[in-house]
């Protein structure tokens, strides 16, 4: 009954076409109208064998139509086989999940990158600014002072690319990440 789907969740439901009270089209109905049991894959058992019974119960979301009289190794294998189905169906949708979690996570870390190379590369830009106009005899930088500046961004840039390229080839299975002890405060240095 209805009143135990409220209480109990179902993998599959066979549903008979001819019941006292309400019919199987009326239950059928009530169940794709109810979010909690409008996914629960549901069979129809009927001795109506008329192509105009069969197709409403596929129109109101059947999963299958056995009719009576219902030999049980037909019945075994066809409930076998939708089982299967929405196994698949329920891992499906749980790795399309998964691929759209990723993806989020692969779109966040494009747009921090695309932030964190944009700086270097402007510190760059500038620098050769300076150095043109150290070239061309104007006060401000000394060249060689300039030209250090500009190869420690260039690291810089090519640290992030690579670090990006390392993350790819570990998500790929190329690349295994091992864990090490190293000096913080160099980082730190480094950093600053």
């Amino acid at each position: 009954s209805l009143d135990y789907l409220r209480e109990q969740m179902v993998d599959l439901i066979l549903l008979d076409l001819a019941m006292p009270g309400m019919d199987g089209f009326e239950v059928m109905t009530r169940l794709k109208e109810n979010p909690a049991t409008a996914g629960i894959p549901v069979i129809f058992l009927s001795a109506y064998q008329d192509t105009e019974y069969i197709l409403r119960a596929f129109e109101l979301g059947a999963t299958d139509f056995i009719a009576k009289p219902i030999i049980s190794p037909i019945l075994t294998a066809r409930i076998r086989a939708v089982l299967q189905t929405e196994a698949l169906r329920s891992e499906l949708q749980r790795r399309n999940g998964e691929l759209v979690g990723a993806n989020r996570l692969k779109d966040e870390l494009l747009s921090i990158v695309s932030h964190d190379l944009r700086s270097p590369l402007s510190a760059i830009e500038l620098l050769c600014q300076f150095l043109q106009d150290a070239i061309a005899g104007k006060p401000g930088h000394s060249t060689q002072e300039l030209i250090t500046r500009i190869l420690n961004q260039s690291r810089l840039s090519r640290r992030l690319v690579e670090n990006l390229l390392d993350l790819n080839r570990i998500e790929e299975g190329i690349l295994t990440p091992t864990t090490s002890f190293f000096g913080l405060q160099e980082l730190v240095q480094e950093c600053a």
